[in-house]
Parts: C-alpha cells; structure tokens; sequence
C-alpha cells in the first residue's frame, strides 16, 4: 500500500472520480488541478495530513466533499451546517480552488471548519465577478493570510 505517499500529483489525467485517492494517511499535498471534476467535489476520506489541496482548472460548484476530510468515518450528508464544530481540525493550509464554477460565496462555507486555512486561490470563478465576494470571504474566513495571492489586510470591499 501507499499509507507513507507525501505528495501525489495528478494533474492533468483527465480524473473524474477520487477513487483510489483516499485512505493515504501520511499524504500531505495533493494536486488534483486540469481534470474532470465537476459538479459537487466528491468527499475526500482518509487524507489526515493534508496540508496542500490544488482543485484548480476543474468544473467544481460545491465543496461539500471537504466535510469528508474532517471526520472520515461519518458520512458526508451529517454535515450540511457550517454551524456544527468539527470533530477534530485539521491541517488544511492551502486551499487552490482556481477557474472552476463556483458562484457563491456561500459555497465556501465550509471551509469555516479548517481553521488552518490560511492561503485561498480562488480567481477565476463566477463568485469573484460579485464586488463584494472577497470581503466577504475574509469575513467568513478571518484566519486567512492571503487571498488570490494578495495579503488579506490589503484587500478592501
């Protein structure tokens, strides 16, 4: 098995499905960037150290599969509420969610419950066409240090 894989890079295989792509404990960056996922991101299980997540260049509208990193062994649909606390944090850091379809701020409210969370690319979607989105997501997301790779205390409504 792979249970001591650091790093996995995929990028660029045309992925449509995360099977085989949980249950890799010790993995730590992951770069899922120009495939086919699309829609609601599938849930990520089993990937308690990921610190690195690049989702960029996909067909993405929903996060909700993130709620599966947080507590691999219950299911997804038991966190619909970005109010619930989370099981345990964890160590998402870098979060790269670049040119996908996600149009609403709402949409990122998930990611309340990765309090690590301190870098967030997200150019290139629907969402960032809204003038007040990014102020927004600081508001949601004050533990940020960088959003599009500009640092959070110089972005203004």
């Amino acid at each position: 098995h792979l249970t001591r894989l650091q790093h996995l890079n995929l990028s660029s295989n045309a992925v449509d499905s995360l099977e085989g792509v949980q249950g890799l404990p010790s993995l730590a960056i992951l770069n899922l960037s120009s495939n086919r996922l699309a829609g609601a991101l599938p849930p990520l299980r089993g990937l308690p150290n990921l610190t690195h997540l690049n989702l960029s260049y996909n067909g993405l509208t929903s996060l909700q599969g993130l709620h599966a990193l947080l507590s691999p062994s219950t299911p997804t649909a038991a966190h619909t509420s970005h109010a619930a606390p989370p099981p345990h944090a964890h160590p998402l850091r870098k979060l790269n969610l670049k040119h996908n379809l996600i149009s609403s701020v709402q949409a990122f409210g998930v990611l309340v419950h990765f309090p690590a969370l301190q870098e967030l690319s997200l150019g290139g979607n629907p969402v960032c066409m809204q003038p007040t989105a990014r102020q927004q997501l600081l508001t949601l997301l004050p533990q940020l240090a960088s959003l599009d790779d500009t640092p959070s205390h110089n972005i203004t409504a």
